[in-house]
Order: C-alpha cells, then structure tokens, then sequence
C-alpha cells in the first residue's frame, strides 16, 4: 500500500512518537510510506527510510497531494480539512489519538473540532479512551518502545527524586506543576527534576534541575535512577510518558487524567483527583517514604507496561483497517 501521513509538526511529543512508529513500521512490512509535512524532518527520531516531504505552505502541500493516489491519513483536526480535499473516494483517513475538544475553551474553536470527526474520513484511533467515547472509531491498539524503555540494572538505591515531563500548556498541569514543586519543597530531602523542550523558569521549593532536550537514552537513566514520576496533566489521550516510567521501574503518581485508564490506583500508580494538588504531594511523600508500597507500584508497573510492549498486534490491526475496501 501507498500511505502518506500528513502532520503539521514534527514537534517532540507522544502523540507524533506514535504516528512516527506507525510509519517506520508499516514501512518494514513493505508499504510505500511518506510523511508530508510544513515542518522540517525532525532530528529527535529516526526515521529510517521512510519518506519525508517538506512544503513551505499548505497550499503547496494540497496541490502536491491531490495528484498523488495513495491512503492519505490526517493526524489532528487541522490536517483533516486538507485530508478531505486531496483525497478521492476511499483515500481518507483519520487517526484521532485524542479528542481535540479539550485543548480550546472557545465554543467555535470546539465546534470546529468536532466537524472533522463528522466529514467521512475513515477513523482509526491508538486509543482505547478514544474509542469508548468515539465507538465508531476502530481501535488499533496502543504500544511503546520496549527495546529502549525499560530498566537499568544495578542503580541502586533510589535516590528522593521525584521526576517531571514538563511542558508548557495549561492543560498539561503547568501551573500545578510549579504549585507541586512548591508545595514538595516542605520536604527538605525530596527534590524534583524535570526534563523536555520548555524551562520551568522560576518553579521554586522542591525543583532542583532541569534536562532541556534529552535524548530517549537519558530520559530511561532519568526514569531508572529516580524514585518516582509525577505527572500533573490535567488530560491525556492516553499518557505515553506515564507508561514509559513504569517499563523503566519508575513509580507513578498522577491526576486522574481521562485517557491514562491504564494507571490503576495502589496496583501500578498513586492516583488521586484532578488538581489536587496537596494530595499529589502526599502521594509523592509517600512513595518515595515507603520501600514495600513503591516495590508494589514498580512491580505492578512492570507487569502494566508488558501488556504494551509488543507492537506486533497493533500493526497488524492497522493494516487489517487500510486493507477494507
């Protein structure tokens, strides 16, 4: 098959790693693969030989792509307009990895969203969050890189460092991110160390360090030398990051956050409500406090990451859903 995946960015982000697994693996089973694209090829993942077209516009792209023939797939509401326009009858698809409606607060910009997922694009989503709340949405499954994240043996003992992706958006708990590291800093022997593209600027209390643009490796020594994650987002179509942590045996605590399903409260996570912020704290405290409750939650961590960690399945599915007429 001829499949090309048009992404606006290839910014660093979970959902773009998924997109970028799907291509590089379907591209090993044989398919014809391209990613088409306003942004540059990014440098943080390989690619392999998988194609990448570049325009400076999506004008350029659109008169490019409505003379190709191939499975044109959107990957968020943006590009599914365009995905419409180049394609003919049985190319367009839509991989919805969350629903968009979340990210905008403005009554229009949520209606815009919620047309693309009504303008007959063929609807796949990794997701299971997704497709309970889209059921006509076919779930291919969800998986991570289990060759990369997983445990680095002899780091031990753990040290009292809680461990942060930390990111910008006010959905993804920025504000309570700084809150939390405030509020963590009551306790002098715990500190907080966060990594990804943006800075935390002035957190204050617990932060210590910040890690600017780690590769994968050194964001896996993070996981396997720190006590415990934190993740403070307020949505999550599914949580990679989170699931990353335990296939390293890394502790989780985090808001219920709709699409991280799969963190189970006192089996494979300390999960607590949605802002509370105090209480995330005290879940952090006492992880990192008690030996025989994080050797619970890691072990129970290891077992929730294994039931992820074979893409096989997920691809296979994914071409099943391309090959329908």
């Amino acid at each position: 098959m001829d499949i090309i995946y048009i992404v606006e960015s290839g910014s660093l982000c979970g959902g773009v790693r998924i997109i970028f697994e799907h291509a590089v693996r379907l591209k090993q089973r044989g398919h014809k693969v391209i990613i088409a694209s306003i942004d540059q090829v990014p440098g943080w993942f390989d690619l392999g030989l998988v194609e990448w077209w570049q325009f400076p516009d999506y004008k350029a792209l659109r008169d490019k792509l409505v003379t190709v023939r191939a499975k044109k797939v959107a990957t968020w509401w943006k590009t599914a307009p365009v995905v419409l326009d180049v394609s003919q009858e049985g190319e367009g698809y839509y991989f919805v990895q969350d629903i968009e409606t979340s990210y905008y607060w403005r009554q229009i910009e949520k209606a815009w969203v919620e047309a693309t997922y009504r303008m007959g694009l063929r609807q796949y989503t990794d997701d299971k969050w997704v497709s309970d709340n889209m059921p006509d949405t076919f779930h291919v499954g969800q998986a991570y890189d289990a060759g990369l994240y997983q445990p680095i043996p002899y780091i031990y003992p753990k040290n009292n460092r809680a461990i942060a992706c930390l990111r910008r958006q006010a959905l993804k708990g920025f504000g309570e991110l700084g809150e939390f590291s405030r509020k963590l800093g009551r306790e002098k022997d715990i500190e907080l160390v966060t990594f990804g593209l943006d800075h935390p600027a002035h957190f204050g209390g617990a932060f210590k360090q910040h890690y600017r643009a780690v590769p994968d490796k050194d964001i896996v020594r993070l996981f396997s030398e720190g006590t415990v994650h934190i993740s403070t987002s307020l949505h999550e179509g599914f949580g990679l990051t989170m699931l990353e942590a335990m296939a390293c045996g890394c502790a989780v605590a985090t808001f219920d956050a709709d699409g991280n399903y799969f963190c189970e409260d006192g089996v494979n996570c300390r999960k607590v409500e949605k802002g509370d912020i105090q209480g995330l704290v005290a879940a952090t405290v006492e992880i990192i406090r008690d030996d025989k409750l994080r050797g619970r939650l890691v072990k129970g961590g290891l077992e929730t990451a294994r039931e992820f960690s074979d893409w096989t399945p997920v691809i296979d599915k994914l071409e099943e859903f391309f090959s329908r007429e």
